[in-house]
């Protein structure tokens, strides 16, 4: 039974025990904040639920997944973030559910908006606490500079802690692990004072250590109990510093494969045209993208084949993948299952 009473920590030398209180005005630490720190299981909810944001209609499972059921002896387990939760597209149309359809197997799905490689991981291994090993494993990495750290608020604040605090108010409190995002260089202060700013004291080496880290644990994981384990990124940028960090040791990261998002560009829509050319990251188009009208005869089966529906709440910069891109992940995936079929 977890009490809400100070922790100790036991420190054995060679000469003597020495018993040292954490001061509770550092770790104040209640019963949701030992289970979250010192302990890993999947969510669980009485009943299913459902979650419209914008256009949207996200259909959960009693773990609070999009996905079918959990089950035991699945043969697909899918993981990732939102690119792999289906953010702003159909369930229908999202990856996992396409690579299911290709290949005629059953499916899970951990993919949460959000998720660092760390907690996609943590994800994955309370999956097999539960439900044992999928057949597959196939997960769609966020970028390394997204790393998972407890909030202390007394010491540590974030950039977005307002719009969190917002968010989960009718929690009580915002989650105790958050998900830090590095994608700048910190802007340290000459003078500074408590809390710290996340984003300006974590060094980005460490989210990449851990990380990177974290992906060879899960490696050596499933190449010990025989499960297929294939992955990729969604991030341009860091599948091709994968293939690079490959090109210096070809021994580690075995189970990459290069997902080739770096040379997609879905813009069939002359809006999304337009953002594109005015688009920093595609002004060499020859090396950042290629414009591709392969599967235009799902183009009028839903709105989102370009871009998803969270263009009407972000967008177009900021909203996530419409369904041409799923499907192309999808037959990347299928490729490892020895299937050489296209989605049509």
């Amino acid at each position: 039974m977890l009490i809400d009473t100070p922790l100790y920590i036991i420190n054995n030398s060679l000469s003597h025990n020495v018993i040292t209180e954490i001061p509770n005005k550092v770790f104040n630490l209640n019963k949701r904040k030992i289970k979250n720190l010192y302990f890993n299981d999947l969510n669980k909810y009485d009943d299913y639920r459902v979650i419209e944001h914008g256009q949207t209609i996200y259909n959960l499972n009693k773990n609070g997944y999009r996905s079918p059921d959990f089950c035991k002896n699945v043969d697909i387990l899918t993981s990732g973030c939102s690119f792999t939760y289906g953010a702003g597209v159909p369930e229908n149309y999202i990856w996992p559910q396409i690579l299911s359809n290709l290949s005629n197997l059953k499916y899970n799905n951990l993919g949460f908006s959000g998720n660092s490689v760390g907690k996609i991981i943590r994800d994955i291994f309370s999956y097999f606490k539960e439900f044992g090993h999928p057949k597959y494993l196939f997960c769609l990495f966020p970028p390394f500079e997204r790393i998972e750290i407890p909030i202390n608020q007394k010491l540590i604040r974030l950039n977005n802690l307002k719009e969190m605090k917002k968010r989960d108010s009718a929690a009580g409190d915002i989650d105790y692990i958050q998900s830090v995002q590095l994608f700048f260089e910190p802007e340290l202060k000459i003078i500074d004072k408590k809390p710290y700013l996340a984003e300006s004291t974590i060094p980005v080496d460490m989210a990449h250590f851990y990380a990177a880290q974290q992906i060879l644990i899960l490696e050596q994981y499933c190449n010990v109990v025989g499960i297929n384990l294939k992955y990729g990124f969604w991030n341009p940028e860091h599948n091709l510093l994968m293939k690079k960090i490959k090109s210096i040791n070809n021994e580690y990261y075995k189970n990459f494969i290069d997902v080739e998002t770096n040379r997609w560009r879905f813009n069939l829509d002359s809006e999304i045209d337009e953002f594109y050319e005015n688009d920093v990251f595609n002004k060499n188009k020859n090396e950042w993208g290629k414009l591709i009208n392969c599967h235009s005869n799902f183009k009028d089966k839903h709105f989102t084949f370009n871009i998803g529906s969270d263009k009407v709440l972000y967008g177009i910069g900021s909203a996530h993948w419409g369904f041409h891109r799923h499907i192309h992940i999808a037959e990347k995936f299928a490729s490892v299952l020895n299937l050489n079929v296209n989605y049509e």
